[in-house]
């Protein structure tokens, strides 16, 4: 088990996990560095998402200490790519909506516009926000794709309008839980 006590872009990881991201090598996330990896790779624009890229979890991962998780997938195009958990979890997310501005997306990832699966997310802890344009969830804060045999745990104490255990928003006309 990896403990952090906090997260910043500029810190993370820079060596790509094992893997291509294809759907018969996709990058394998093994631990926080990887997952910190994957957030990094998944800001850069020129990787839109990671479009058409297969990203496969091999172990359980806690996020420890980290006060308030930046969601993986922030970028204009949202996460693109296909992410398959295998059931392992990642625990302890921890969101903090209080010093969110309006129309953000948190949970895991911010939005979801590929696909997840067999992915759980455990312990999970939202708070404060009060913004109803405000949307959370343990696993997504908006859903535009697919995501298939996921599961949450945990506790959700804030006021904001568009919050959901599993997913904040659904999406009219797309999206599939």
């Amino acid at each position: 088990t990896i403990l952090s006590t906090g997260f910043s872009p500029v810190r993370a990881a820079t060596v790509a996990p094992a893997g291509s991201g294809t759907s018969a090598s996709p990058f394998l996330i093994s631990n926080l560095q990887d997952l910190q990896w994957l957030q990094e790779y998944l800001a850069n624009a020129a990787n839109d998402g990671g479009y058409d890229k297969h990203f496969r979890q091999t172990a359980d991962i806690a996020l420890g200490t980290i006060a308030d998780w930046t969601p993986l997938g922030q970028s204009a195009s949202g996460f693109r790519g296909t992410y398959d958990g295998q059931g392992y979890v990642i625990s302890h997310l921890k969101i903090d909506l209080s010093g969110t501005s309006p129309k953000y997306d948190r949970g895991l990832f911010a939005v979801n516009n590929g696909t997840i699966v067999g992915l759980g997310v455990t312990d999970v802890v939202i708070t404060g926000g009060s913004t109803e344009e405000q949307r959370s969830g343990a696993l997504a804060g908006s859903n535009k794709g697919t995501i298939q045999r996921c599961w949450a745990t945990g506790s959700i104490a804030t006021a904001a309008l568009a919050t959901g255990g599993l997913v904040g928003q659904m999406t009219t006309g797309a999206g599939a839980v």
